[in-house]
């Protein structure tokens, strides 16, 4: 059970993000000396959702660092157009194609832990992990920071 000192050092948040639209189109490509290929627009656009929590809380070391773990998880939902694709066309013969790109995740999970240390006003010390995981994609990073101000 937690005193009543260590839950107003507590926080949590449920998270639920609206969606982000992202529209993309494909720049010109350039015209090389064996190939002369042309590309139609296209506006590539979908977008994001997430909904999940975030936990976090801070306490001073009898030392006196201040440390404050933190961890978030999410589940993400991409919609529309996912998948890019894009018509070139060969100018000299006439003939068209379609090439695709490997689609975007429709749904993940999100995952951000880590921990900062402040051990002094000026120094701050951090370490944390990032992981997005879908059906056939995973992206993984971790990240370390030495902050000093002054």
């Amino acid at each position: 059970m937690l005193t009543k000192q260590q839950y107003e050092k507590f926080t949590s948040e449920l998270r639920a993000r609206d969606a982000v639209p992202v529209g993309l189109v494909p720049p010109a490509l350039p015209e090389t000396v064996a190939v002369n290929v042309t590309a139609s627009p296209k506006l590539l656009g979908f977008g994001y959702s997430m909904l999940g929590a975030r936990f976090a809380t801070s306490w001073v070391l009898p030392s006196g660092p201040a440390v404050t773990p933190r961890i978030s998880a999410a589940w993400q939902h991409a919609f529309g157009d996912v998948t890019p694709a894009a018509a070139l066309t060969f100018q000299t013969l006439g003939t068209s194609f379609n090439i695709a790109g490997l689609p975007l995740a429709r749904d993940a999970a999100v995952v951000d832990a880590g921990f900062d240390v402040r051990v002094t006003p000026q120094l701050t010390l951090a370490l944390s992990y990032f992981g997005k995981l879908a059906g056939n994609a995973e992206d993984h990073s971790v990240k370390g920071t030495f902050a000093y101000r002054f």
